[in-house]
């Protein structure tokens, strides 16, 4: 054999040896996936039965506590409103006393700006 067919036939083998290492590649990487995708469903099935078991929860919660958190929640609306009103009666104040400061301010340098009359 000269070097040429050596050359040939290794590449030969180098092909075949990366079409089979590629060919177990694959099949690995598709186990992986099938591995994937069942921890997959199985996540989804166990967050929809938790999140069924917390509405189911809160559900019971809410009718066996509600003559007590009815009226605290009235009581918590009440306050926050008032909160509310409160904070806009300052912010209107504010509000007006920064425009009085500006008028003033306008005045101020009207005054300061006007030619003296002098005979």
């Amino acid at each position: 054999m000269d070097d040429t067919e050596k050359d040939l036939t290794s590449s030969r083998y180098r092909d075949q040896s990366l079409s089979i290492l590629s060919q177990k590649q694959t099949c690995t990487r598709v186990r992986k996936n099938g591995k994937i995708e069942g921890n997959r469903e199985s996540i989804r099935k166990k967050h929809r039965a938790l999140k069924i078991d917390r509405i189911e929860e809160g559900i019971a919660l809410d009718k066996h506590f509600k003559p007590l958190t009815e009226p605290l929640r009235l009581f918590v609306d009440l306050i926050c409103a008032q909160q509310r009103e409160s904070c806009t009666t300052k912010m209107q104040s504010l509000l007006l006393n920064v425009r009085r400061k500006e008028k003033w301010n306008k005045r101020r340098e009207k005054k300061r700006t006007r030619p003296s009359s002098v005979p």
